[in-house]
Parts: structure tokens; sequence; C-alpha cells
């Protein structure tokens, strides 16, 4: 299972990698840029998008509705 975390803080990402790496068989990826994030979940179609709602450039509720234009049924939890 892959997991897409997206967050523009550093920490932020750390620290939900290390919940996420808790659970079997996942596989956590991880973004600091939301144009780069969009880009590679547009390209491997993760099973689960975790993403931050306020970052500079491409904010959350964008990345999540350019997302769900290709992948609809994927599961997003915005933090």
């Amino acid at each position: 299972m892959k997991v897409a975390i997206i967050d523009d803080v550093q920490t932020n990402v750390m620290l939900l990698k290390a919940l996420v790496q808790k659970l079997p068989d996942v596989e956590p990826i991880c973004f600091t840029d939301p144009q780069l994030a969009l880009d590679w979940c547009l390209a491997n179609d993760p099973d689960l998008v975790v993403v931050d709602f306020m970052m500079p450039g491409l904010n959350g509720t964008e990345l999540t509705q350019k997302f769900r234009a290709r992948y609809p049924e994927t599961p997003v939890l915005m933090v």
C-alpha cells in the first residue's frame, strides 16, 4: 500500500511518516512540495493521500480537486 504524505512543513512530514511506517505493508511517499506531490500522485495512483490544508502555491483543496479529477475513488485525508 502506498500512502502519499504531503505537507510543506518537514517536521509534520516526518511525524506522519513515522506513524504510517508502524503499519504493516505500508510505504509512505513523502513530499514538501505540493506540485511535485501532485505530479507523482497522478503518475502513480497511491492508495491513500494525506495532505495538508494550507500550503503555498498549491493548497490542499486545489491539490485534492486535481487529484480527484483523475482518481475519484482514492481516499484523501486532509489535515
